[in-house]
């Protein structure tokens, strides 16, 4: 099988462009190695330093991603939190299974079975947001040599939105470690030419996929990796079983409970079918995602990609065209086909793909983590990698001063105490609600997801607009409270519950009030 450097040259091979004048091959005593690795002495055994750094560089990404710990979540967090009762504990109180992914409610119950509270899920999100860090240095580190994984894995760790996200129990994060560790897998598989392997890497974007749905977009790259030709055409069948062993279960499980197999898929796409922004929008915004310190490294790879396939001019007037499209045809082809190549053409198809839907948000951005970070950690190591020694310094000093806002930010929150206690107010509401001791049901048409979950009591989401007057009777069959916001412009009003005398007011807050309801 053939291998591909960064360059895009085939090794092994005989597909090394013809430069004028030809150039003596260097001797092999004058070649010099990709990344020497620096061992630290010992007896008996060795210890790499680059393996080192990348395990310094996670534990840190750990500790950041965890501290502090919000004891009180919101609205899509306290959904998955839920979810992760049903499946624990059995709760048919409330769920949005219809509609959200479940994966990471999965995993959550699984930690559960250690310690049962929201810390546990807390340090499983924080750590998988860590195995991105790992897997970018090893993906980094197969596809270039170990500076680049290295570098990688850096930028990943104080990537701020990364960091921020790892606070919060929602499925950014998680899937796009998940998307790291199946492009890894895949690449190794290619490498080893592993049909388990390959089926593992399918396992991965399964995982990937059923942890937030839009990661099938990212995982195109496994039809581009094939048709690239960075592998066999024949081996993408043990991708795609590793996939359907997972996916395909959870399809039949949707069409059993809700009668159809893409129903959560479906209702997914409707609950943000809202449109926001317009073609350029993540172009606009994409550096809210990924700051200045990634655009540069990206700019550099560019520049140095750019450099490659630049046209060269011959004397002859006549073979002037012909020389530019020849040189500039061979540089290119051989970039892209390169384990680069497919990388930026994931990103390309990646933003087509989500510009072209309705509901945008920044946030959207993270799933191309992964091959965003390894491009522009590829853009400075080969800056770092000229001969030029004031090149080197420049790369190094814009480096550093372009990251040390966002490392001091990182840092800064290992001072913070490990757990927050302070309530929000919708947690100090379902407190209240337990406090009263009177079992009943919840309505309300906000932050359902919070009160299921923090008094898992029976919670129904009742109409917000003006058909909620029409259904009320039919809906609020039960005794219970019903929970109204003041400033979400969300029906009823506020009038039309003081004067219906089933429901009796019984504590005010700044942002909602709680009313107990008798039907």
């Amino acid at each position: 099988m053939k291998h591909y450097t960064s360059s895009g040259r085939e090794e092994g091979g005989s597909g090394a462009a013809r430069e004028m004048p030809p150039v003596r091959a260097p001797a092999a005593s004058e070649s010099r190695p990709k990344t020497a690795a620096p061992t630290l002495p010992a007896g008996r055994w060795r210890v790499g330093l680059w393996p080192l750094a990348a395990l310094a560089i996670t534990a840190f990404s750990f500790f950041v991603r965890l501290y502090p710990i919000h004891l009180a979540r919101w609205w899509d967090e306290a959904a998955y939190l839920q979810h992760a009762e049903v499946f624990f504990s059995g709760r048919t109180n409330f769920d949005e299974l219809a509609l959200r992914p479940p994966m990471l409610s999965l995993l959550i119950a699984a930690v559960f079975t250690i310690r049962h509270d929201v810390v546990a899920a807390s340090v499983l999100v924080a750590a998988l947001g860590a195995l991105g860090v790992l897997f970018s240095y090893l993906l980094g580190a197969r596809l270039q040599d170990r500076a680049t994984g290295l570098l990688a894995a850096f930028l990943l760790a104080v990537l701020p939105y990364a960091v921020t996200a790892s606070h919060w129990i929602i499925t950014d994060v998680p899937a796009a470690t998940f998307l790291i560790v199946a492009i890894h897998l895949l690449f190794v598989a290619a490498g080893r030419d592993d049909p388990f392997l390959y089926t593992l890497s399918g396992v991965a974007f399964g995982v990937a996929i059923l942890t937030r749905f839009t990661s099938a977009v990212p995982a195109l790259i496994v039809p581009l990796f094939f048709l690239m030709r960075m592998a066999p055409a024949r081996r993408m069948g043990f991708v795609a079983a590793g996939m359907a062993s997972l996916i395909a279960p959870y399809l039949a499980w949707c069409h059993l409970r809700f009668g159809f197999f893409l129903t959560p898929f479906i209702r997914a796409s409707r609950a943000v079918s809202d449109r926001v922004g317009d073609a350029t929008y993540y172009f606009r915004n994409f550096t809210e995602i990924y700051p200045p310190f990634v655009v540069t490294g990206l700019v550099l790879w560019a520049a140095v990609l750019l450099f490659r396939v630049r046209p060269f001019f011959v004397r002859e007037p006549r073979s002037l065209s012909v020389g530019v499209r020849i040189r500039i045809e061979e540089n290119l082809g051989r970039s892209l086909r390169s384990a680069d190549g497919i990388l930026l053409l994931s990103v390309i198809v990646f933003l087509a793909c989500i510009s072209a839907v309705p509901h945008k948000e920044p946030r959207y951005l993270l799933p191309i983590a992964g091959p965003v970070l390894l491009l522009s950690a590829h853009g400075y190591r080969q800056m770092l990698s000229a001969q030029g020694r004031w090149t080197r310094i420049a790369v190094i000093a814009i480096l550093v001063s372009l990251t040390i806002p966002a490392l001091t930010a990182a840092a800064g929150r290992l001072r913070q105490p490990l757990v927050v206690r302070e309530a929000s107010e919708p947690v100090a509401i379902a407190r209240h609600i337990l406090a009263l001791r009177r079992p009943g049901v919840i309505y309300t048409h906000h932050d359902y997801p919070v009160y299921a979950y923090y008094t898992a009591l029976p919670t129904i989401a009742v109409p917000w607009d003006e058909s909620f007057y029409s259904s009320q009777r039919r809906i609020m069959r039960s005794p219970g409270y019903f929970i109204y916001y003041k400033n979400v412009g969300k029906q009823p009003s506020r009038e039309w519950l003081d004067a219906d005398p089933r429901f009796r007011r019984l504590r005010e807050w700044s942002e909602a009030i709680l009313y107990e309801y008798r039907p």
